[in-house]
């Protein structure tokens, strides 16, 4: 971070961040010695469902902190206090140079105000993974002063070996290390990618609650369509079903599966989009047809997705 592209103003948005974030996930104040007794079970070990292992401190002078409280296997292992608007700071100002290379002719507000967005999405994600990353530091740190001690171990073996005559196995020491080190990579890439898109179950839910009321609304679509009732069209976007798609609309003729045309109704209203959409189907969204990009049978999987996280819900 360029220390030059610091404002007191940016400092201001970062503690600001900080705190959105803070009633974001709703952060408890660190617990009073008093009301810590009541994490302690009657057998003394600690209640960890209720521990807070994330909570806030407030300084003397107001400042406010992100006390992390750290067990290793069950040990009490780190407690610190972390205040993280360097790395908001950090955010900010990435987030600003994107946008000024992105789109050199916004406004200098338009860049703030975007970055400002993105360095909260940022502080969130690094709230959100800060107990998990540092779980796998310390355990990937402590593997590391293993591997280190063997190899260690290793030369001091050989050596003694040399001086009885004996030859000793070789060990490519850094290879071996190297080794380790991908393994954690490995931990860190699945921390940040292999997790459940929360955003996607939301819309997997839309879909499920909306499909059957669309279906229904397609099959009368389709039987007045049908029965040649010049009306029929008059019926395609009213009340809730304002969104009807046009394209849509033209497919009824050649379309006889219903479901089919529900269930990418039913898609596009929960805001579902394929990242790996087709090229056609690129082109159809650079022409404001607001396509999902998924077969009719991934639309279904999701569907069907949706029911079962639903029934979760009301258990």
């Amino acid at each position: 971070m360029e220390e030059s592209t610091i404002t007191p103003k940016d400092v201001e948005t970062a503690v600001k961040i900080f705190h959105q974030v803070i009633e974001r996930f709703k952060i408890p104040d660190e617990p009073t010695n008093e009301q810590a007794k009541e994490f302690i079970k009657e057998d003394g070990s600690i209640d960890f469902e209720k521990f807070p292992f994330r909570a806030i401190k407030t300084w003397d002078n107001g400042t406010k902190f992100l006390n992390l409280t750290y067990f290793y296997d069950g040990f009490l292992t780190i407690y610190a206090d972390y205040n993280p608007v360097v790395a908001i700071l950090n955010f900010i100002n990435s987030a600003r140079k994107h946008f000024q290379m992105v789109f050199p002719q916004a406004s200098v507000d338009d860049i703030e105000k975007w970055a400002e967005v993105e360095a909260i999405k940022m502080t969130c994600a690094l709230i959100s993974r800060i107990y998990q990353r540092m779980d796998l530091a310390m355990r990937n740190y402590t593997d590391e002063v293993i591997h280190n001690w063997f190899i260690e171990w290793r030369r001091w073996e050989k050596k003694a070996s040399k001086e009885f005559g004996i030859k000793s196995p070789s060990l490519k020491e850094k290879e071996f290390f190297r080794n380790l080190l991908k393994t954690n990579e490995d931990d860190v890439v699945n921390l940040w990618f292999n997790v459940p898109d929360k955003s996607l179950d939301e819309k997997k839910i839309q879909l499920a609650k909306d499909y059957d009321s669309i279906l229904s609304h397609w099959k009368k679509l389709r039987k007045e369509y049908s029965n040649e009732n010049s009306d029929w069209l008059e019926y395609a976007k009213a009340g809730k079903f304002f969104d009807t798609p046009d394209d849509l609309i033209d497919a009824l003729e050649d379309c006889r599966n219903m479901s089919f045309l529900a269930l990418e109704h039913a898609g596009r209203r929960a805001g579902l989009i394929n990242p790996d959409m087709s090229k056609e189907d690129l082109e159809k969204r650079q022409q404001k047809i607001a396509v999902t990009g998924y077969s009719p049978k991934r639309l279904r999987d999701f569907k069907n997705e949706g029911d079962k996280l639903l029934k979760e819900m009301k258990k």
